[in-house]
């Protein structure tokens, strides 16, 4: 008659604290020297090796590249490296910024995360 009654215990992070804590996380990259600026990462085709080239130019073995908007050739050209991640602005989180170990930002990247961040 009086069954076992489902409850959920979770609890979400507020987005005021979210958004702290990546901007946190942010500046913390920024503090250590391992965020790079690019101006753009237009490709042609999608090439594995030009971005093993760019990362090995850097100096960066665990990047984080975030683009402004979702670029497939970007992408693409990504997904073999290992340790590296591409992510869009609007898919930026903590704990990705904390896992690796650098940030490759393009410039529209940065003009969209401070819009979206302040």
């Amino acid at each position: 008659m009086f069954g076992p009654t489902p409850r959920d215990y979770g609890y979400r992070i507020p987005k005021k604290v979210r958004r702290l804590a990546l901007l946190s996380a942010l500046s913390s990259r920024a503090q250590g020297n391992a965020v790079y600026v690019i101006d753009s990462l237009n490709l042609a085709e999608p090439s594995t090796k030009s971005m093993a080239e760019l990362f090995r130019t850097i100096g960066v073995e665990k990047p984080l590249v975030v683009t402004g908007t979702v670029d497939e050739m970007v992408e693409k050209s990504t997904r073999n490296i290992p340790n590296a991640l591409v992510v869009s602005v609007s898919g930026l989180n903590v704990y990705d910024v904390v896992k690796h170990t650098a940030l490759v930002l393009t410039r529209d990247a940065i003009a969209a995360a401070e819009e979206a961040l302040v």
